[in-house]
């Protein structure tokens, strides 16, 4: 996983997608992707987490980084956030591995660029285009774009 965060960060980099962006970490966990987007230079995380016990870590995480100004952490469902959230600039998605969300997800996300990581190869609706793909061992990500109509 190491290997495969470097390579997405040195994408995302290199496409210009994380400095002044704002962000959505979908299944947070400890915020790696995002506290690694504020490090390079985002605007703004919004963190997604439902479990109290990984929200602690979070928040633990955040307060030591000392990125609690430029961060939001909400403690909802994935699905239940999305119903009603914002539009962001690219969005971080790495749902458990023994859950399959994507179809949801993808009709639900308001963002210019999703970045997702599954154990499998998602296959994206027709309101994304597909801008890369790469696997390391089980992990498959890819990178996409919003769809013009």
């Amino acid at each position: 996983m190491d290997r495969a965060k470097e390579s997405i960060f040195n994408s995302l980099f290199s496409m210009g997608l994380v400095e002044d962006a704002t962000i959505l970490d979908l299944y947070a966990g400890s915020g790696s992707f995002g506290l690694e987007c504020l490090s390079r230079g985002a605007k703004s995380v919004t963190f997604v987490e439902s479990s109290l016990e990984v929200r602690r870590v979070l928040d633990e995480n955040i307060e030591t980084l000392g990125y609690g100004s430029q961060t939001k952490v909400v403690p909802l469902a994935v699905e239940k956030f999305l119903a009603a959230a914002p539009s962001v600039d690219l969005v971080f998605a790495d749902p458990p591995y023994a859950d399959d969300p994507w179809p949801t997800l993808l009709a639900s996300i308001d963002a210019a660029v999703l970045v997702g990581h599954a154990e499998f190869e998602v296959q994206l609706s027709q309101n994304w285009e597909l801008l890369k793909r790469k696997q390391y061992g089980r992990s498959h990500i890819f990178f996409a774009t919003k769809a013009l109509n």
